[in-house]
């Protein structure tokens, strides 16, 4: 992963502040790593464009991550306020965002989460949100298959040259040719992600959904 360090000014103060760029393919996994920065004395501020840390000096604290879309404010807004009565603090979700990010003390909270079964629903929460982005990948990668440019499309991922529109690019040579080919490759590249970007992010959708099932039946066999 990446990350960097930079400092913030608040209240007269300078404050330093670490970012971090990290992907999980797990819930667990990624509660663990963002507790191991905790016990380093780095709290969780935001998980948006990587996650922002700021110094934290208070020890006997837990990170629990939890899963959920709400279809109004209210309903955000009572949960967590719910979850401030039991000792969580909110730091991070909103209603539509699916994950929200809680800490709160050791002591009193071990886990949001105490049992087997409630594990099991947040992880079907989280892959029936995944399935759903799965399948309006899918759709839009039909789409954009059936579309006016469906030739163009395809030949692309099979030939990337084809992102290339400077007329006879490729008979150039020497200093011409390096000079073309630098000058058009930013846009080259956008027309190759514009193909390539739907079924790339279908297949990384499948594998967390996948490993979401491999999750919960890994929990089943460990209730039984």
């Amino acid at each position: 992963f990446i990350s960097f360090c930079a400092l913030s000014e608040a209240k007269g103060m300078l404050i330093k502040m670490k970012r971090k760029f990290k992907f999980f393919l797990s819930l667990e996994k990624e509660e663990r790593w963002l507790n191991n920065q905790l016990n380093k004395g780095w709290e969780l501020v935001s998980s948006s464009m990587g996650y922002k840390f700021k110094p934290f000096n208070s020890a006997n604290k837990i990170i629990q991550i939890d899963y959920r879309a709400f279809n109004t404010k209210e309903e955000f807004e009572n949960y967590v306020l719910f979850m401030s009565d039991t000792g969580w603090e909110h730091i991070r979700g909103s209603k539509n965002s699916g994950k929200h990010y809680f800490i709160g003390s050791l002591s009193q909270n071990r886990e949001i989460f105490s049992d087997t079964e409630s594990k099991i629903e947040r992880e079907k929460r989280n892959r029936n949100a995944l399935i759903g982005s799965f399948g309006l990948a899918i759709c839009y990668f039909i789409l954009d298959i059936n579309s006016k440019s469906t030739a163009v499309n395809s030949s692309i991922l099979l030939n990337p040259k084809q992102t290339f529109l400077t007329p006879g690019l490729w008979t150039l040579n020497g200093k011409a040719f390096i000079s073309a080919f630098l000058f058009e490759l930013p846009f080259a590249l956008g027309r190759l992600l514009a193909v390539a970007a739907p079924p790339l992010i279908a297949v990384i959708l499948a594998i967390l959904i996948i490993q979401r099932q491999l999750t919960i039946y890994r929990y089943q066999n460990r209730g039984n």
